[in-house]
């Protein structure tokens, strides 16, 4: 359920409807006035194109890894 308090939203990813915007990605999305969070799931070995956008990102590994190329360098990200 959703509740919205003056400049708060509380909601349950149970209620977040899961998009597929393309093979192998199940994305949900809460968009406020200034803000977006946005939950993956990505199959294995998933290889996504190269990109960069203008905002900020930040990512919170819940299981697996994740390799991301960063100013020309990898990094890898794990849950913790």
């Amino acid at each position: 359920a959703e509740i919205s308090l003056t400049k708060a939203l509380v909601t349950d990813w149970d209620n977040i409807p899961v998009e597929n915007p393309a093979e192998g990605i199940e994305r949900q999305m809460v968009v406020g006035q200034n803000m977006m969070i946005c939950r993956f799931r990505f199959t294995p070995f998933l290889v996504t194109p190269e990109h960069t956008h203008p905002h900020e990102q930040m990512t919170l590994v819940m299981q697996g890894n994740v390799k991301f190329i960063i100013e020309g360098k990898a990094v890898i990200a794990s849950p913790g």
